[in-house]
């Protein structure tokens, strides 16, 4: 059910910024290189909000390896098997917390996407009723339900689900308003604060994720090992099938370490993606940092590098 509901909203909005041209002035700022500095981050929010869905899913399949692992390292008991139910498999992050984050990454990308349509040639009718109808639900999350926020030995105090809910709140108000609001100048400045708050959730889950992932493979890793041990007798009688075991433990090995080396890329690119907002709150507002064109620049490389990983990750399965 988890990964269904990934493949439905992996990737979804990427095709929202395809018709976009940044010819355009941009209203209450400077000149068209801020809109195309605008133009480059939109695109690599978009981007880094659909690789921390991602980012999402490859724990999930950790995860889920991890238990098949357990139940295949357990077979030997016959109780084991018996109790193996339809609902035995769960997933690492609860229904609740996954779509509450989902609805969040989904509503930077809504804020990225229709602030290139401020600098560009217009809103796009199709673009319109799909914000109107996510703005609604994003104004209905209200703190009781984000309260149910954390994931496994995360812990969010008041103030801080406090704090995300205005987060949320904010953009999607926003969202209700964006056609009347025409000064990409005034988007981008109320914007500050609750992209910085929605940034840091991220990068307080990224702690929980990658302590997870890393002990999901590491315990797959070595249940799949004892395996082979304990059938060793077994495996002598189909030498086919013990080869293709070992390379199975050797393919997790490799997987694992491409796969950690993207995931520690994650909580910088949602690091940048703060910084990279301020810096263009503070150029809009005539006090351009030097570093702007450096920091969109190495945000979009980061961006564009980790979901170019995850679409080969896709193809190789």
């Amino acid at each position: 059910m988890i990964i269904v509901r990934f493949i439905k909203f992996v990737g979804k909005s990427g095709a929202y910024l395809a018709p976009l041209v940044l010819i355009a002035g941009l209203s209450g700022c400077a000149s068209p290189k801020i809109s195309t500095q605008i133009g480059e981050f939109s695109k690599a929010t978009v981007l880094t909000a659909d690789n921390t869905k991602l980012a999402f899913k490859l724990v999930e399949d950790g995860y889920y390896h991890e238990q098949v692992s357990r139940l295949i390292f357990k077979s030997h008991d016959p109780k084991n098997i018996k109790e193996f139910e339809l609902d035995s498999i769960k997933p690492f992050i609860s229904t609740n917390a996954l779509q509450i984050r989902l609805d969040i990454l989904d509503a930077l990308t809504t804020y990225a996407v229709n602030l290139s349509v401020l600098v560009g040639q217009g809103p796009l009718t199709n673009l319109d009723q799909q914000t109107t109808a996510f703005a609604g639900v994003l104004t209905t999350l209200d703190t009781n339900l984000v309260s149910d926020l954390h994931l496994q030995k995360e812990a969010f105090s008041p103030a801080e689900i406090q704090i995300f809910t205005t987060a949320i709140n904010a953009i999607g108000n926003w969202l209700i308003s964006y056609k009347q609001e025409k000064d990409a100048q005034k988007v981008i400045t109320s914007m500050q604060k609750p992209v910085t708050d929605i940034c840091q959730l991220f990068q307080k889950d990224f702690e929980i994720l990658r302590d997870q992932f890393t002990n999901d493979v590491a315990v797959t890793f070595a249940q799949d090992r004892q395996f082979i041990l304990d059938h060793e007798a077994q495996f002598e009688n189909t030498p086919g099938e013990k080869q293709e075991a070992i390379e199975k433990l050797a393919d997790l090995t490799q997987a694992y370490s491409s796969d950690l080396q993207i995931f520690d890329s994650m909580p910088a690119a949602v690091a940048k993606l703060a910084k990279a907002q301020t810096a263009l709150g503070q150029a809009v507002s005539g006090n351009k940092p030097d570093n702007l064109d450096s920091l969109i620049s190495e945000f979009s490389a980061d961006a564009q590098r980790i979901s170019k990983y995850y679409r080969l990750l896709k193809n190789n399965k």
